[in-house]
């Protein structure tokens, strides 16, 4: 009762509530509260010494005081001044709170007894349930010990999340640049990036000192007090400054290999190349692989199999060698009509050139439209990943239906599914106990038709109604038969009209053609459920606040249902109309029956409904809106 009562002033804490939980069952004899006679106006012990410290630490966290609301007389949080729109970055939210109740070692280390000297997990644990009025919760939840990093409204939180990915877009991108722009063969120039191709490649090394310059801006931008207190020392000094010198290596060895070429010292050529690709290498390996520090991980990953981690990187590389090579074409054209347009071509611009040229007008006006130019282009040409991508999972969804199938695809694609249901169904649900079939089956169908998805003949031709043969939704059909049905517009009768017990039925019959574990019996179903109560938090549709709200200056959201779900507005107005006469016949009989009872024929005149009624369609729409699902 505890939680499903007291405990709803912190339901947005769920691991807060599983962590009191947990006290409360390890707990021995009396709980240590003071026990004495309180009124009935009076809050349980358990309320005010528990729960309320712990929300008034929430309350002070974000508001300033509780004033009322003249309007209704009710109880209006001010926030504090600043926290209108959204919450600053260093104030600790729910989330906070949450990830230190679900780590064990920063939870057995952040809650403090009053007085500072010690911890709530010194004490054993059958004791701390009663320990938890002497914590200390104002000093154990405040954002400097909790919040594990600023919550910042720009674009470096998502650069800091997504890095790697831009960092292989720049990579590709690059790649293509090089592959289409020729190598210069006059010796008279020297170009900024070089004159070979292997010169003009190792440019691309540039972009890892440039990359983790941008990243650690990002980390710095994020990091948050209670993480630099928790990590910050000398191991993660030296660590920060071995990274360093790793990721701005290349810039010295680019140093070395333009000196090589400038100078033309063509015996140390190959040695400084090959020293250049491979610390470009390791920098980007280390970005791309081991970027991420232990501090970023709140919990270990997911443990997965050898050949799932193959599959994932053999994805992504096909992903990236589609758009290498459809970035050919793509860079191709820009770079032709770079040259067409006589803009400043940068990458055979000759650096002693650039050196005195940069301060001119019209030079500098062509490096911005040039830049413009490749910027734009580089936009494009990420933007098509998520395009390849879905692609990609299409196909490789395509694979693994397969695969679950045992690669059966001739079967899979010629076999009647949905007349398979019931003996599949029998032996890998009910273990071979085909009475209770029928019965389950009657349910399914009859809760369809109650849901309106289906009108009574429909039902009749899916239902077994005590009858001792399989419905004809279930009659096998030969392949031809089915293709015609399915590809050639060939009306099936037994084929139910509604789309969504269209999917209902295949996506049952696929879910049954694969390997299914044997489901656990009541009452032993594995997890936890807590009931949190939503007070007045209402998820049921009303008339004038939801349906009919704003008719006078738009289209009201009742019309937009009954347009979408035609059919089963009008299957519902037949059942309430069915259900009127079952209750006037039933009335007439005992002499009481009555004209106004009976659901009007009003259509979608919504203004000629009766509040009876209106409950009935309120129920409908709710159901239509997935909020009672």
């Amino acid at each position: 009762l505890c939680v499903w009562a007291e405990c709803g002033n912190v339901r947005f804490m769920p691991e807060v509530v599983y962590f009191i939980t947990e006290m409360a069952l390890a707990a021995k004899g009396g709980s240590g509260f003071d026990r004495s006679e309180r009124t009935a106006e009076q809050s349980g012990l358990f309320l005010s010494r528990v729960v309320r410290p712990i929300y008034n630490v929430v309350f002070d966290e974000w508001y300033q005081k509780v004033s009322v609301n003249s309007s209704n007389g009710k109880d209006a949080k001010k926030l504090r001044s600043g926290y209108e729109d959204f919450l600053p970055p260093n104030v600790a939210n729910y989330d906070d709170w949450n990830e230190l109740f679900y780590d064990p070692y920063q939870l057995s280390h952040g809650l403090v007894l009053r007085g500072g000297d010690k911890m709530l997990f010194e004490s054993p644990h059958s004791e701390r349930f009663a320990l938890l009025p002497s914590v200390d919760w104002a000093f154990s939840l405040h954002h400097t010990h909790t919040k594990t990093h600023r919550e910042v409204h720009s674009l470096w939180g998502i650069f800091a999340s997504t890095h790697r990915i831009w960092l292989c877009h720049a990579i590709v991108f690059f790649l293509d640049f090089f592959t289409v722009a020729p190598s210069i063969p006059l010796e008279d120039i020297e170009p900024m990036i070089g004159r070979t191709l292997p010169v003009r490649l190792a440019s691309i090394g540039l972009l890892v000192p440039l990359h983790s310059v941008l990243w650690s801006m990002a980390r710095v931008e994020l990091v948050s007090t209670a993480l630099l207190r928790r990590t910050l020392g000398a191991q993660c000094c030296l660590r920060g400054v071995a990274a360093g010198i790793l990721w701005f290596l290349p810039v010295v060895t680019y140093v070395a290999l333009r000196y090589v070429t400038f100078n033309e010292l063509s015996g140390y050529y190959n040695l400084a190349v090959a020293v250049h690709y491979f610390i470009s290498m390791v920098g980007m390996v280390s970005l791309l692989g081991f970027s991420a520090r232990h501090l970023d991980k709140l919990w270990p990953a997911t443990p997965t199999a050898l050949r799932i981690h193959v599959v994932r990187y053999f994805f992504w590389i096909i992903i990236f060698g589609l758009k290498y090579l459809l970035g050919l074409i793509i860079v191709q054209a820009v770079y032709q009509a770079e040259r067409k347009l006589n803009l400043v071509v940068l990458d055979r611009e000759d650096f002693r050139d650039v050196l005195t040229a940069w301060s001119a007008g019209s030079w500098a006006s062509g490096v911005i439209q040039t830049s413009l130019l490749w910027m734009s282009t580089f936009f494009f040409f990420c933007a098509d990943t998520q395009m390849w991508f879905v692609v990609g999972c299409t196909y490789l969804g395509i694979v693994v239906a397969m695969v679950q199938r045992g690669c059966r695809a001739v079967q899979f694609a010629s076999e009647d599914a949905v007349s398979k249901i019931p003996q599949r169904f029998v032996e890998k649900v009910l273990s071979g106990k085909w009475k209770a079939f029928p019965e389950i089956w009657d349910r399914v169908v009859e809760h369809m038709h109650f849901e309106d998805k289906c009108h009574s003949i429909s039902k009749g031709d899916m239902a077994f109604s005590g009858r001792n043969r399989k419905p004809r939704l279930f009659k096998t059909s030969k392949c031809g038969e089915r293709f015609a049905k399915t590809y050639c517009c060939l009306p099936d009768p037994t084929w139910p009209d509604n789309s969504d017990v269209q999917w209902r039925l295949l996506a049952l019959a696929r879910g049954l053609g694969l390997p299914m574990p044997r489901p656990f019996i009541a009452p032993y179903f594995p997890g936890l459920t807590v009931l949190i109560p939503h007070y007045s938090e209402s998820i049921f549709l009303l008339k004038d606040r939801d349906l009919l709200f704003g008719q006078d200056q738009t289209v009201p959201l009742i019309d937009w249902l009954t347009t979408l779900f035609k059919d089963e507005f009008q299957l519902f107005i037949n059942r309430m109309q069915r259900s009127d006469r079952k209750d006037n016949s039933e009335a007439s009989i005992a002499g009481a029956v009555s004209a106004s009872t009976m659901w009007n024929d009003n259509g979608t005149q919504w203004d000629f409904y009766k509040d009876e009624e209106w409950d009935k369609i309120c129920e409908w729409a709710t159901m239509r809106m997935q909020t009672l699902y």
